[in-house]
């Protein structure tokens, strides 16, 4: 009979014990009305929460009426063009990220997009053009025009980048620069950070006697930054040069590149800094490198529209005869992004 109750009371305490660690498991949350709500979240979408309860299946709640929540379930949050895996809490409206890397972020609740319990397929849109203008008359007429722009657009692990750049200038009714740029990459993610490309450009540039230059190149990319706040990639290829010169002898070689792109806001001063470095360099012959950079910082003006300032170096080791090997350029311009 002892024994009868005493099995009686172990398995009391046991039924007792999943009920209470259920509990725990189990979101809380809290609404701007007092309403108290556990359950388990499924999902937030179009601003309405999702919340799976024992009681009456699941129910949407709207996502600015959770004034409280508690979970200790890993998540994928959207936030400001980024995706963060981590866990979520709110309280008082301002949503807490506790992210894998055991960063911390404090967000408004109304800067959430998406939460979802899988990762999602990403998807970013993104792009800018840049014009700058300037004109002199008097002593000297000089006049210089510059379009510059780039489109991206990314779907789960593909993503495909359109850039081009156009410049013109005369003096004096005399022309004085007319040079152009397209490229076109495709990158295909390996991992999140990890990314093969393939990637095509062809250069023009009269003034240094290049009718066409076409680079074709296969290679890898590392995404080491990718955040609202700063992005940081580097990549490296095999390539094939084919350059048709307007006066001097055509050249075909194989060649390696490197690519270095780096992006920082700066919340204090409402700007943000960008740099870009390229080079391709002959894989058996090293005087056949050239290298481009560009520095600059960019300041919004309203919405998306911005100005830029920038500073471009272009250097080739061995330019065509009675060509300089370097050409410098500080550009302001102002764009539009979306």
């Amino acid at each position: 009979m002892l024994k009868l109750v005493f099995s009686k009371r172990v398995m009391a305490t046991v039924v007792l014990c999943i009920s209470y660690f259920g509990v725990v498991a189990s979101d809380e949350i809290y609404l701007s009305n007092g309403d108290r709500i556990t359950g388990d979240i499924t999902q937030l979408v179009d601003g309405n929460l999702g919340v799976k309860t024992s009681y009456a299946g699941v129910i949407n709640i709207r996502w600015s009426e959770v004034k409280f929540l508690k979970s200790e379930k890993t998540v994928y949050i959207g936030v400001d063009k980024e995706t963060i895996k981590g866990v979520i809490s709110v309280e008082d409206g301002v949503v807490i990220l506790d992210s894998d890397n055991k960063d911390k972020r404090e967000v408004k609740s109304g800067l959430v997009q998406f939460i979802f319990l899988k990762k999602p397929s990403i998807t970013k849109k993104s792009g800018r053009i840049d014009m700058g203008f300037s004109n002199t008359s008097g002593n000297t007429e000089t006049l210089k025009t510059r379009l510059d722009g780039e489109v991206s657009y990314r779907k789960g692990e593909n993503r495909f980048v359109l850039g081009f750049l156009l410049n013109q200038g005369e003096a004096e009714g005399v022309k004085n620069e007319n040079n152009s740029l397209s490229r076109f990459k495709y990158d295909r993610f390996l991992t999140e950070k990890w990314y093969t490309f393939l990637a095509l450009s062809m250069e023009e540039d009269e003034f240094k006697d290049i009718n066409l230059r076409s680079t074709v190149g296969l290679g890898l990319g590392r995404q080491f930054i990718d955040s609202s706040l700063t992005q940081l990639s580097v990549e490296i290829s095999g390539n094939y040069v084919s350059s048709d010169f307007i006066n001097e002898n055509d050249t075909d070689y194989s060649a390696s590149s490197w690519t270095l792109n780096f992006h920082r806001k700066l919340p204090s001063w409402r700007a943000s800094i960008f740099h870009r470095n390229s080079g391709v360099i002959g894989i058996t012959e090293d005087d056949k490198l050239f290298i481009r950079s560009q520095t600059g910082l960019r300041f919004p003006i309203r919405k998306n529209l911005s100005a830029t300032g920038q500073f471009d170096i272009d250097w080739d080791k061995t330019p065509a005869t009675g060509r300089d090997s370097m050409d410098r350029k500080t550009v302001f311009s102002i764009g539009y992004r979306w």
